[in-house]
C-alpha cells in the first residue's frame, strides 16, 4: 500500500511551506507494485533534491482524528511531530516505501536521489528512516529479495537496518538511535532512587528514571512523554501529571525497569 505525501513544514523563518514541490525531472505515474508512484523522466543526479515535503504540523491526537486517507500520507518528522497534507493529494505525494529505496532524506523535509536515477526509474524511499510511530504500518510489495515482508513502525531498531541505512535516517530516527546505544534497563539502585524521590516529587524522579532506560540523557518531561508508545492510553494523563498516571508509570518502572513501548534493550545486572 503506497504512502501518498502531502505537503511537508519547510521549517522556513517565514513558517510552514505548505505545499510539496516536486523536482520537474519526476512525475506521478503508474507503477508495476505499487499502483501510483513517482517516477523519472529526466536523468537525476545522484545527491538531487527530488522533493521537499510540507503540511499542516500536528501531534499524535490530532494525527488519529485525520482520515485515513491523509494519514496514510502524513510524513513524522519528530517524537510527536508530524506533518498533515491537504484533502485531496498533491502532485509529488505519491513516493512509495522500498527496501531497496532509491533515495534518502537529507534532512526532516528534503528527499535526494540516493543514485544516478535515468528516466523510468521510481523515487522511493525505506519509511524505517522516518518512522518510528505506528501510524502507517502495511505489508510490503516492493518485491525486492531484501524485502522485509511488513513496513512496521520499529523497522529502525533493527541492526542490520541500522547499518545499511546509516547516515539515511531522518535527524529525529538518527536521535533514537543514538539515544537507543546508551538506553539501559534500570538497575536495583535505580528504582531505589526512584522510589525514594517520589513522594518529594514524583515528575522529577520519573525523569531520571526514563532517561536512563531511553537513553534521552536531556531530555524534559513533555518529550521524554513523547518517547512512550503514542497508542498508550494514559500518555494524555502523564503529560497533564496527573497523579494517577504518574502512580502508574512509576509502578511499571519498577516492575518492567524499562519504558512502556521503548524498543527492547540488553539487560543489565548491577
Amino acid at each position: 500500500m503506497p504512502r501518498c505525501y502531502p505537503s511537508p513544514t519547510a521549517g522556513t523563518r517565514n513558517g510552514p511551506n505548505l505545499h510539496t514541490s516536486l523536482t520537474p525531472a519526476a512525475r506521478p505515474a503508474p507503477t508495476a507494485r505499487h499502483g501510483t508512484g513517482t517516477v523519472a523522466v529526466a536523468p537525476i543526479a545522484a545527491g538531487s533534491v527530488v522533493a521537499t515535503f510540507g503540511g499542516t504540523a500536528t501531534d499524535w491526537k490530532g494525527l488519529a482524528v485525520v482520515d485515513a486517507s491523509r494519514r496514510a500520507r502524513s510524513l513524522q518528522v519528530d517524537d510527536d511531530r508530524f506533518l498533515v497534507g491537504p484533502p485531496d493529494a498533491e502532485p509529488g505525494e505519491q513516493v512509495n516505501h522500498s527496501c531497496a529505496p532509491t533515495c534518502r532524506f537529507r534532512n526532516a523535509v528534503q528527499l535526494v536521489a540516493a543514485r544516478d536515477l535515468v528516466p523510468g526509474d521510481e523515487l522511493t524511499y525505506d519509511y524505517a528512516t522516518t518512522d518510528t510511530a505506528p501510524y502507517d504500518e502495511f505489508e510490503c510489495r516492493c518485491g525486492h529479495r531484501s524485502c522485509r515482508g511488513r513496513v512496521r513502525a520499529d523497522d529502525w531498531t533493527d541492526a542490520g537496518l541500522r547499518v545499511r541505512r546509516s547516515g539515511w535516517f531522518a535527524p529525529h530516527v538518527e536521535r533514537r538511535i543514538r539515544d537507543l546505544v546508551r538506553a539501559r534497563p534500570l538497575g536495583k539502585r535505580d528504582v531505589a532512587a526512584l522510589l525514594d524521590a517520589y513522594d518529594r516529587d514524583p515528575v522529577a524522579a520519573l525523569e531520571v528514571a526514563l532517561r536512563i532506560c531511553t537513553g534521552f540523557a536531556h531530555g524534559d518531561w513533555p518529550r521524554l512523554v513523547a518517547r512512550l508508545d503514542p497508542r498508550l492510553e494514559r500518555r494524555a494523563g502523564l503529560l497533564a501529571r496527573e497523579t494517577s498516571a504518574l502512580d502508574w508509570l512509576a509502578g511499571w518502572l519498577n516492575e518492567a525497569r524499562t519504558a512502556p513501548g521503548h524498543p527492547p534493550i540488553d539487560r543489565r545486572s548491577d
